[in-house]
């Protein structure tokens, strides 16, 4: 996990996104969306995915929602196709996913890491992530 409190790391055409207990919130506002809108050119026009870890991050306020779903469609422009989200068995954290994420990417909802890795898997994606926490830190 990088200072500011959020690591991200990626395979051939998926990324793992990943919070600490104490990230800033307003890093993630100023920084971390746009550093994940510039990686995402490195998959080009290929098909990818995202595994979401919201086990620390599991409650939205709305303008956090607003901010993500505004990202997540400027994700699907990029071709984002599949979104698994695992870390929270709240029903509001879905509810808020399900609002976040537009109709175009197929949401999966996993109770683990290793569960969403599968689904992943099984549509075809590579799940061996390898950390780019140097690249978002500014390290």
């Amino acid at each position: 996990m990088n200072k500011l409190g959020y690591d991200i790391a990626r395979s051939r055409d998926a990324l793992l996104l990943r919070y600490s207990e104490n990230w800033d919130h307003q890093v993630y506002l100023e920084r971390f969306g746009e550093s994940l809108v510039a990686f995402t050119d490195t998959f080009g026009d290929r098909p990818w995915a995202i595994i979401d870890d919201i086990s620390n991050w599991p409650v939205k306020p709305p303008d956090e929602m607003k901010m993500c779903s505004e990202l997540a469609q400027i994700l699907v422009e990029k071709n984002l196709k599949h979104f698994a989200v695992f870390g929270s068995e709240y029903a509001v954290s879905k509810w808020m996913m399900e609002q976040i994420i537009p109709d175009q990417i197929e949401i999966g909802f996993f109770s683990s890491l290793e569960a969403s890795k599968d689904w992943l898997k099984g549509k075809g994606y590579s799940v061996e992530f390898i950390s780019l926490n140097e690249v978002f830190s500014g390290s």
